[in-house]
């Protein structure tokens, strides 16, 4: 096997082309009329990323002058080869096979439970992505919802330290207007000082929310506190 370092060194040499990048202005028309031109005439193209990667009024106009005898492999409906007899169209189903449901179902309780056992976010729409490996001997876990503005991580842990918790480890992160914090103690509170901490938390301007999950050597017990209900 030999690594081509230029796209056109690579198109001249293959016999099979098979698409997998997103499609952006810097892949638009990936493969244009040269790079078209570069390819084998009987080089075959699979391309089942995005329609817009390939020129195909330039691939239509080639493969009616037989210049491409190659066969063009996709699953996008496209007006200027459709229907060509070198063009193979398949059904764009990818993410609607019974697997890919299961699959995406699983998924998506799994990340769910991670969000209420340890506070992990992933694939949010309006949430930073936010995962933080627990340690053994964190005693319980803070997570925060606070406005993203400067000071409010300084503000946080401020409060914690003055409520006598040690903080093992902690992590911040944004997305727009909405800031997010995870924040392992190192012990859990009793439920005075539990409560009396959402109290001084709920003091601090910018804090929309947060919880705290106990950690026991065979279980996770999520406890739930509402800061700010006017939000």
């Amino acid at each position: 096997m030999q690594r081509a370092t230029k796209l056109m060194e690579l198109l001249e040499e293959s016999d099979y082309i098979s698409l997998h990048v997103p499609y952006s202005k810097s892949t638009h028309h990936l493969l244009g009329r040269a790079e078209l031109k570069a390819l084998k005439p009987e080089a075959h193209i699979v391309n089942f990323a995005r329609g817009e990667l390939i020129d195909t009024s330039a691939l239509r106009a080639m493969m009616d002058a037989g210049e491409r005898k190659g066969r063009y492999v996709c699953d996008f409906p496209d007006e200027h080869i459709q229907g060509h007899k070198l063009v193979t169209t398949m059904p764009h189903l990818g993410a609607s096979t019974e697997e890919a449901e299961e699959n995406a179902a699983g998924m998506a309780a799994k990340q769910i439970i991670d969000f209420i056992e340890t506070g992990a976010i992933v694939n949010s729409v309006n949430f930073p992505k936010t995962v933080l490996d627990r340690p053994p001997h964190a005693g319980a876990r803070l997570c925060i919802v606070n406005r993203n503005v400067p000071g409010m991580l300084g503000l946080i842990t401020s409060t914690v330290g003055n409520a006598g918790l040690n903080i093992v480890q902690q992590i911040n992160t944004s997305r727009d207007e909405i800031a997010y914090n995870v924040v392992d103690l190192g012990v859990m509170p009793s439920a005075e000082a539990a409560k009396k901490l959402q109290d001084d938390l709920k003091k601090i301007d910018g804090v929309i929310s947060s919880r705290l999950i106990e950690s026991a050597p065979e279980k996770i017990v999520p406890r739930f506190f509402v800061v700010n209900d006017d939000e």
